[in-house]
């Protein structure tokens, strides 16, 4: 159980890397004026911790979750959200499943020795 969490959790990051990656590029080429109303993402400033980005996280992310993405009418867009919030789900149950995992297979708690 403990493994396919990891793997889990493997392929939901690298694909929400690859997914985020192909939508701004799309965004970048397809659709300039959305593209700069997000604050011209990189993948980059999505992944960074930076305070400076976090409006631009926030702006992204209530793009593609908030549906803004389907509206633009673009299959290629829309395919692209759909498979980058599987990718944050699939990351999601996966860091579930192993926190689950270890603490099922955590031993019981032992009673006290008395002398």
């Amino acid at each position: 159980m403990t493994g396919l969490a990891v793997i889990a959790i493997l392929v939901g990051m690298g694909g929400g890397w690859l997914f985020r990656e192909l939508l701004i590029k799309r965004l970048r080429t397809g659709h300039p004026q959305i593209f700069s109303e997000l604050g011209e993402p990189s993948s980059r400033h999505l992944s960074s911790i930076v305070p400076r980005f976090q409006d631009m996280q926030l702006r992204f992310w209530k793009f593609v979750w908030g549906g803004q993405a389907f509206r633009i009418h673009d299959a290629m867009v829309s395919g692209l959200a759909v498979a980058l919030i599987i990718c944050n789900i699939t990351l999601a149950a996966g860091a579930i499943a192993l926190v689950w995992s270890v603490a099922a297979s955590a031993p019981p708690d032992q009673p006290a020795a008395t002398p």
